[in-house]
């Protein structure tokens, strides 16, 4: 038998054959985390079947939308080099390739990311009525009516 030791990114739980790496996703952690610490993220909705299906939503402002995209380029800019340099040639992430998210989603999911939860987030955020859903789905199909059950962070 063969005893292995693995390193582990406390904050991800991501583990690493040896100690430099496990503690340079850490270090990278803690620093996505205060670039976003600025987000309100309600608790209730972490785990809720209500708020992914659209049963209720959070209103968000123009702000806080505006302030999540810069928060995603500046995080993607310091901590996804290899995302920001496939934008070098239109003058580096822009908010409408946030917005537009195909291919910024696409790169994030693929590097397994940290910073794909906050794109998630933003998708599902409704552009039009800044209301926060469960799911992109229902931030694409709103209505901006008010019929759904809106909380105020």
């Amino acid at each position: 038998m063969k005893t292995k030791v693995k390193f582990v990114n406390e904050i991800t739980g991501r583990e690493f054959d040896n100690e430099k790496d496990a503690l340079m996703s850490e270090a990278s952690s803690i620093s996505i985390a205060s670039i976003f610490r600025f987000w309100k993220q309600p608790k209730e909705a972490k785990h809720s079947c209500d708020f992914d299906n659209w049963n209720w939503c959070y209103q968000r402002t123009k702000e806080d939308l505006d302030a999540l995209t810069t928060a995603i380029i500046r995080a993607v800019n310091l901590h996804e080099p290899w995302i920001a340099e496939q934008y070098k040639k239109e003058g580096g992430i822009k908010p409408e390739h946030v917005n537009a998210l195909f291919m910024l989603g696409r790169y994030l999911d693929d590097g397994n990311s940290e910073i794909r939860k906050w794109l998630s987030i933003h998708t599902c955020i409704c552009p039009t009525c800044f209301r926060q859903y469960g799911q992109i789905y229902y931030a694409t199909h709103c209505a901006h009516d008010g019929k759904i059950h809106t909380r105020v962070i």
